[in-house]
């Protein structure tokens, strides 16, 4: 399967997404990624530069931005194909109440107006007919999801071992 995108962390933000949606074991997807880049483009991996900056970019606001961009993307895909539905009520109060209290719960911003003001829009779109719990929450640095979308959304649990154990997206077997 090939995946693609304007940048690196959108690459992986979508295997990521796709590894989610079809309840595969995360792996390591920055290190697959490069990888596979490394395997298709082995003139640009000659040196140890182009890891360094796949790294800086991977962890940076802007390549956690992206990441976060792609996956609401994909959500809204979902969610108006149907593929995925909403939760509510106890379950909805008890996942919010989780993420809140998260260490892996991350600010983020892309640094552009209009393409906060856009994703803006596409977070109301999805969320219009939910209640108002989570909104005030972040994202997730472990996941790179947007948690106050996610935590409405009837995602499966993930197997991610960097998810803390009480985490409601972390699969339990």
């Amino acid at each position: 399967m090939t995946f693609s995108g304007g940048n690196w962390p959108e690459v992986v933000a979508r295997l990521i997404a796709y590894r989610q949606a079809n309840k595969l074991p995360l792996g390591k997807p920055e290190a697959e990624v490069f990888t596979a880049f490394c395997k298709a483009h082995p003139r640009y991996c000659d040196s140890g530069k182009t890891a360094k900056q796949f790294r800086a970019l991977a962890v940076s606001p802007t390549g956690f931005a992206s990441s976060i961009q792609s996956w609401i993307a994909d959500a809204f895909s979902q969610v108006n194909r149907r593929k995925v539905g909403y939760i509510s009520g106890s379950e909805l109060e008890e996942r919010a109440k989780i993420c809140r209290r998260c260490p892996r719960q991350r600010e983020w911003t892309s640094g552009c107006s209009s393409c906060d003001r856009n994703f803006n829009r596409v977070v109301t779109k999805i969320l219009r007919k939910t209640p108002t719990v989570g909104r005030a929450l972040l994202a997730c640095s472990a996941l790179r999801e947007e948690t106050s979308v996610s935590v409405h959304l009837s995602l499966p649990p993930v197997k991610n071992d960097s998810l803390p154990q009480h985490c409601w997206r972390r699969d339990k077997s």
